[in-house]
């Protein structure tokens, strides 16, 4: 039997509030259109949420011994890049059919919008790097 693990549960928690709030605040309000942190925030908390959830998911390869550290950290960054990927085309499809609620940005805000998931996910692996330190 499968036991699902803490991270995993927090995180599939975290992330509906996440896609939930930028949907209701973000894109029904217009908050989002209007504030450009709010997404920043938003791509942020999603990066490091889906950090956590691929860190319990794949647990026994990021808590084995004989992998190096640098390739852990390139399949939690990597699997959240390409959520944060297949989100940015998401947002594509929403603002192509309805613009009205939805707004694709440039390249530099798609960059922007990668960039705070590739923070959100370094985050998470360092603080989870300095738990593990200090338990040791």
């Amino acid at each position: 039997m499968y036991i699902v693990r803490k991270e995993v549960k927090i995180a599939l928690i975290a992330l509906p509030v996440i896609f939930f709030s930028n949907l209701i605040i973000g894109v029904i309000l217009g908050i989002g259109l209007r504030h450009d942190f709010f997404n920043t925030v938003h791509h942020f908390a999603g990066g490091f949420f889906v950090a956590l959830f691929m860190y319990g998911y794949l647990h026994e390869i990021v808590d084995s011994p004989n992998i190096p550290w640098f390739k852990k950290w390139l399949v939690i960054i990597g699997a959240t890049l390409t959520i944060g990927v297949l989100w940015e085309v998401i947002e594509w499809i929403g603002s192509y059919y309805n613009n009205q609620y939805m707004s694709i940005g440039s390249l530099d805000d798609t960059i922007l919008d990668l960039g705070s998931d590739t923070l959100g996910a370094i985050i998470l692996l360092l603080l989870h790097s300095v738990g593990r330190r200090n338990s040791q």
